[in-house]
């Protein structure tokens, strides 16, 4: 993970906000002990897509969270800048009006204008959009670095896809993919 505690400790520590204990959390999630919450708050079972909205609906939270991914929602102000400053500057360096760029990403042309003062949070999903829309990594919108290419790289629609698949299905897709690289010469 880039960004934050790795997912387990993250699951940990909100569990342990809403004071649930790993049994009751298992159960909530039709785990058949709390030994399986316990490998996976240690790290040592992965947590899917599919589980993770899982766990994020028992726990009364986010995916996004439990992944760290709150912390994107978090304008630093690293460098001199702002979240809201730095997609001015890309979308006047790429001379798009507010209208086009909104339009492009399906937004509200207002809503695009609050996030560039800064007024609202970027909703993950529109940040995600708006990363593969101007080819520039999260951490660079989020101004945590310098370099238009640092950090998370994002293809809003393939996370999109991916986010709507099931365990069987990721693994069936992770098997095309490696066919299909199996084929190259």
């Amino acid at each position: 993970m880039i960004l934050g505690k790795p997912i387990g400790e993250q699951i940990k520590k909100r569990r342990e906000e809403l004071s649930i204990s790993q049994e009751e959390l298992a159960n909530r999630l039709g785990y058949k002990s709390r030994s399986s919450i316990n490998k996976i708050e240690k790290g040592l079972t992965d947590v899917n897509q599919t589980k993770l909205r899982h766990f994020a609906e028992a726990l009364s939270t986010t995916p996004d969270k439990l992944q760290g991914l709150e912390l994107l929602n978090i304008d630093l102000g690293l460098f001199g800048t702002t979240t809201g400053k730095r997609l001015k500057e890309l979308r006047e360096e790429s001379g798009y009006s507010i209208q086009f760029i909104a339009s492009s990403l399906n937004i509200e042309a207002r809503v695009y204008e609050q996030y560039e003062n800064n007024s609202v949070e970027i909703e993950n999903e529109h940040l995600y959009d708006i990363a593969s829309f101007y080819d520039v990594s999260l951490e660079y919108i989020k101004t945590l670095t310098y370099n238009k290419n640092d950090g998370l790289k994002v293809n809003a629609k393939f996370n999109r896809i991916y986010n709507d698949l099931t365990e069987d299905e990721i693994n069936k897709v992770i098997e095309y993919a490696d066919f299909l690289r199996s084929q190259r010469k």
